[in-house]
């Protein structure tokens, strides 16, 4: 199990907005594969908490921000990927993660293949962190596993 600290920018307020009102996902099935677009959050699964997730196949971020990707702004629960992650040309595509708005915890990450990153910063990533800008880089913090 991943702890995460709270992580958030202003640039993400649309998120902040969503997890303030903790919506819930409690499960979520792809039976093929979660592949984003050249749009940001596109093929996305996120929720405030988010339970268990089942992608039969690949997920695939693409071009866009967050494009192909699963994660919560709270706790995310188990995540299991049949195939491999693939991150993209887009920051944090292609990523698996938890806290983007709180604390909070990843409970667990199964990859069947391999986790491959991509031109994007922190894509391809398991517990990233967003990207204030290209040319800043990701904001600090730390994970601690138990």
């Amino acid at each position: 199990m991943l702890e995460l600290p709270r992580r958030s920018h202003a640039a993400y307020a649309d998120r902040q907005d969503l997890a303030a009102s903790r919506p819930t996902l409690t499960s979520a099935t792809v039976g093929g594969s979660l592949i984003g677009g050249n749009g940001s959050d596109g093929g996305e699964i996120y929720a405030c908490d988010l339970g268990e997730v089942a992608i039969a196949h690949d997920i695939r971020g693409v071009a866009g921000s967050y494009s192909g990707s699963v994660g919560s702004g709270h706790n995310t629960g188990s995540i299991t990927v049949g195939g491999s992650a693939y991150g993209g040309k887009g920051n944090n595509s292609g990523d698996i993660y938890g806290a983007f708005k709180a604390d909070g915890k990843i409970d667990n990450v199964s990859v069947g293949g391999s986790l491959i990153g991509g031109d994007g910063i922190l894509s391809g990533v398991i517990g990233g962190v967003p990207v204030t800008s290209a040319e800043e880089g990701p904001t600090a913090r730390s994970i601690s596993s138990s």
